[in-house]
C-alpha cells in the first residue's frame, strides 16, 4: 500500500464574459464538445498567465465524438500551479442554487501530462463556493470517461469550468464536457418486499479453493502495528489468538511500500541493540524490535505461511538471497517472495519517495533477482507486480507493462500480483451521497472480476509457454475509502458495509479460475486500515474472512441466484455498474464430500430478501447449522479505531441517512450469531436479513 495525497490547486482563473443557462434541466456547457472554433475553441478563453505555458488547439482526429478535441500541449513554463496551461468559460447557476449536476467529460493523456476538468462555484462577493474535480493521470492512449457530481451550493451565481494541464511535456485532450442533472440516491427507509431465488447443485463442481486465498499483511512498522508488546517485550497472546483463530494464510512482511526501504539485518541482532530506522525517506522512525525472527515466530505461533517481499528499490539481489538463506537456516522455510510493490505508479504519485520504476527498469531488477534467488532455493515462487487499467481507472503507468513483463521475465516469476481490489478510494470528493458511494463499493467487485479476467488473458497472451504456471495474486485489497485524517470516509473501512465488500470480493477471488493467492490489507493497525483494532478488537472484516476460512469447504459448487439488483452510478474513477444484485450466494463441498457450505450475502442497507432455495445433487439431513453476521445499517461498526492525538480532531464521519451509527459502535457488536435452521425453514423460504453474511452449512444424509 502506498498513500498518495494529491492537493489540486483553486486556480486563479476567471473570465470576464459571462454566458447565460438557457431554459433547460441544467446549466449549459457552451462548446463542450469543441467542434466550433475561431482562434481558441469558440466561447473558451485564456488565462494571460498561462501564455508562455505550452500550446492550446483544436485537434482533429484525436476526438471522442466529431470531428475536433481540445489539445494542451505544456512545456517547462507550466510550472506555476495559479497558471496552468489551460482554458475557461464561467456560465450562469443562480438559478440552479441547490441542486447537483454531473460533470462528465472525456479525457486522455500521453506521458509527461495529467488533465484536469474542475469546477469552481463563485458567490456575487467573490468567494467560493461549489468545486468538483475529474483527473486523468496516467498515459492512456484511448478515451475515458471522467465524472464527478457538482453541488451548486446556496449563494453560488457563477459557475467556472476549467480544462486544465499538469506537467511539462506530452498532451493532453479533453472532449464532450456535459453538465447532466442528477439528483443524489438517497434510499427510502421503509423496507420492501424483495424476493430471489437460489440454487445449489452439488454435483457441478468448480475448482479446488486455494488456500492461499486466505492471506494477510502484516507491516514492520509500530512493533508490527500492536503485534509485539513493548511492555512484556513478547508477541502479545491476544494477537497470536486472532490470528490463528482467522485461519491466516500467507502473511506478507514487512509491508506493501514500506518494504521498499527496509533491510532485514536492521531488525535481527539483540533487540536491545537493535536502532531504530525511518519507515522511507523523509518519514517517521520506527525501532526494529520486530525483525525476521519475531515475524518468523509470530507465523509458527499462527500457522500463517511466510512470504516475503525483497527490497529491489534500496537493496540488492545478493542482500535478498542472504536473507532467504539466513530464514532457511535454520528458521523457517519461506517460499514465496515478492519482487517489490507497485512500482508501475508513477513516481510524482509517490509522495516524493521514488520507489516507482518504468517497465524497462523493473524488468531489469527481475533479470538480476530471479536467477540469484532460485539459483538459492530451488523450489521458491516469485511474485512480481503488474496489472491492467479498467476503463475509468488508471494505476499502471505503462499500458504495455503486462505484455512486456510476461514476454520477457514469464519464464521467471511463479505470480504477477494486482493490487485492482481498493474501494472507494476520493470518494468524498466525488460529492456523490452516501448511498451512491456505498452503492458504487457494493458494486465494485464486479469490475474487479473483469480485471482479473483481463489480466488471465493476458497472461495467456504473452507468456503461453508458461501461462499454465503463472498465477494471479492480490497482494493488497480491502475497503479504503480516504486517506487524508479529516476526510468524511476515513473511518469507514470498520463498517458493515466494508464487510459485505470483502465477502464479495472473496466470492470473485474464488470464482477466477488464475486466481490462487490474496493479502487483505491489513492484519492490524492502529488507525484506520485492518481487520484487527491496534487494540485488539476484530472488526466486521475479520469475521467475513473468518466465517469463509472456518466454515466454507474447499470444492466450489454451482450457485445460481435470481436476485433484486440496482444500478450504481460512478463515483471517482468506479465506472456505473448495472444490474448489481442485492443477493449473492457461493457454494462448496468439503475434502471428504460431506458437508455443504452455501454463504449468502444480502447488500440491501433496506430490506430482508425472501429467497427459495433449491439444493440438487446433496441430500441433507437436519438440522441446519447457521452461521451469521449482521448489522443495523451500512456504516454498523464494532467501536472506536481512530487513536485520540493531543490538539488533533479527526474529520466529522458521513453517516447511514436513515440511522447513523458510525460513532456509537462497540465492542463485538458486529459478530458471527450460530443458529440452528430446520428443513421445513428451508423449504418455505428463507428470509436473509438486510446487510447480512449469512453461511449455512449442511452435513450429507448417508
Amino acid at each position: 500500500m502506498r498513500f498518495r495525497i494529491a492537493l489540486y490547486p483553486l486556480l486563479a482563473l476567471l473570465a470576464v464574459v459571462v454566458f447565460a443557462a438557457p431554459e433547460a434541466d441544467a446549466p449549459d456547457v457552451k462548446n463542450g464538445s469543441f467542434e466550433q472554433s475561431i482562434d481558441l475553441p469558440l466561447i473558451w478563453m485564456r488565462d494571460a498567465g498561462n501564455m508562455s505555458c505550452g500550446e492550446v488547439s483544436r485537434h482533429t482526429g484525436e476526438a471522442h465524438l466529431g470531428q475536433y478535441a481540445l489539445q494542451l500541449s505544456p512545456n517547462a513554463n507550466n510550472t506555476d500551479k495559479q497558471h496552468l496551461l489551460g482554458v475557461t468559460q464561467i456560465i450562469d447557476v443562480e438559478k440552479w442554487q441547490g441542486k447537483r449536476f454531473r460533470l462528465s467529460c472525456w479525457l486522455k493523456v500521453s506521458s509527461g501530462s495529467k488533465a484536469r476538468v474542475l469546477t469552481i462555484g463563485f458567490k456575487p462577493d467573490g468567494t467560493m463556493g461549489s468545486t468538483g474535480l475529474t483527473v486523468q493521470d496516467f498515459p492512456r492512449s484511448n478515451y475515458t470517461q471522467q465524472n464527478c457530481y457538482v453541488n451548486i451550493a446556496p449563494g453560488v451565481n457563477k459557475l467556472l469550468i476549467a480544462c486544465i494541464v499538469e506537467g511539462t511535456s506530452g498532451s493532453a485532450w479533453i472532449d464532450d464536457i456535459s453538465l447532466k442533472r442528477e439528483e443524489p440516491v438517497v434510499l427510502s427507509p421503509t423496507p420492501q418486499k424483495l424476493t430471489a431465488k437460489l440454487t445449489v447443485n452439488a454435483s457441478v463442481k468448480g475448482r479446488i479453493i486455494p488456500a492461499r486465498l486466505f492471506g494477510n499483511n502484516l507491516e514492520w512498522i509500530n512493533d508490527a502495528n500492536g503485534v509485539w508488546g513493548t511492555q512484556t517485550n513478547q508477541i502479545r497472546n491476544e494477537m497470536v489468538l486472532l490470528t490463528k483463530a482467522l485461519g491466516v494464510g500467507p502473511l506478507r512482511f514487512p509491508g506493501g511500500f514500506f518494504a521498499d526501504f527496509y533491510h532485514w539485518r536492521d531488525g535481527i541482532s539483540d533487540r536491545a541493540s537493535r536502532s531504530s530506522r525511518p519507515h522511507g525517506p523523509g518519514m517517521d522512525s520506527s525501532s526494529n524490535g520486530f525483525g525476521t525472527d519475531e515475524y518468523l515466530q509470530f507465523c509458527q505461533l499462527t500457522g500463517a505461511e511466510p512470504m516475503l517481499q525483497a527490497n529491489i528499490i534500496t537493496g540488492s539481489p545478493q542482500e535478498a538471497v542472504e536473507w532467504l538463506q539466513y530464514c532457511n537456516q535454520p528458521k523457517m522455510r519461506v517460499k514465496l517472495w515478492e519482487l517489490g510493490n507497485e512500482q508501475y505508479l508513477k513516481s510524482d504519485d509517490a509522495v516524493g519517495l521514488q520507489s516507482c520504476l518504468s517497465i524497462d527498469d523493473y524488468i531489469a531488477k527481475v533479470k538480476q533477482f530471479a536467477p540469484m534467488m532460485k539459483q538459492a532455493q530451488p523450489g521458491v515462487q516469485l511474485i512480481a507486480v503488474g496489472g491492467a487499467n479498467m476503463p475509468t481507472a488508471s494505476m499502471v503507468s505503462d499500458e504495455r507493462w503486462n505484455e512486456k513483463l510476461l514476454t520477457q521475465c514469464g519464464s521467471m516469476i511463479d505470480y504477477l500480483a494486482v493490487h485492482n481490489s481498493y474501494a472507494v478510494a476520493g470518494a468524498s470528493a466525488s460529492n456523490a451521497s452516501f448511498d451512491e458511494i456505498y452503492q458504487a463499493l457494493l458494486a465494485y467487485p464486479i469490475l474487479v472480476k473483469r480485471n482479473l479476467a483481463e489480466v488471465s488473458a493476458q497472461i495467456d497472451r504473452y507468456a503461453p509457454a508458461d501461462s499454465k504456471r503463472i498465477k494471479l495474486a492480490v497482494t493488497e485489497y480491502g475497503p479504503l475509502f480516504a486517506v487524508e485524517p479529516k476526510d468524511p470516509f476515513i473511518d469507514h473501512c470498520k463498517t458493515m458495509g466494508s464487510a459485505l465488500y470483502v465477502a464479495s470480493l472473496m466470492k470473485a477471488y474464488m470464482e477466477t479460475p488464475k486466481m490462487e493467492l490474496a493479502n487483505f490489507f491489513k492484519l492490524t493497525e492502529y488507525s484506520f486500515m485492518g481487520c484487527i483494532g491496534g487494540d485488539g478488537g476484530p472488526k466486521p472484516s475479520y469475521y467475513t474472512l473468518q466465517l469463509l476460512r472456518q466454515q466454507f469447504g474447499n470444492h466450489l459448487v454451482s450457485s445460481q441466484v435470481t436476485s433484486p439488483t440496482y444500478n450504481s452510478r460512478p463515483v471517482m474513477q468506479i465506472e456505473a455498474v448495472e444490474g448489481v444484485p442485492y443477493l449473492e450466494a457461493i457454494s462448496s463441498l468439503s475434502a471428504d464430500g460431506k458437508r455443504l457450505s452455501v454463504m449468502v450475502i444480502n447488500k440491501h442497507p433496506i430490506s430482508a430478501i425472501s429467497t427459495k432455495m433449491a439444493i440438487q445433487g446433496f441430500t441433507a439431513k437436519a438440522p441446519i447449522q447457521v452461521w451469521q453476521l449482521k448489522g443495523n445499517t451500512l456504516d454498523s461498526n464494532n467501536g472506536k479505531d481512530l487513536l485520540d492525538i493531543p490538539g488533533f480532531t479527526w474529520g466529522k464521519q458521513a453517516s447511514d441517512p436513515r440511522s447513523s451509527q458510525i460513532d456509537t459502535g462497540f465492542a463485538d457488536n458486529i459478530k458471527p450469531v450460530k443458529l440452528s435452521w430446520s428443513s421445513k425453514q428451508l423449504t418455505a423460504g428463507i428470509s436473509f436479513p438486510k446487510l447480512s453474511i449469512t453461511c449455512m452449512v449442511f452435513e450429507r444424509q448417508e
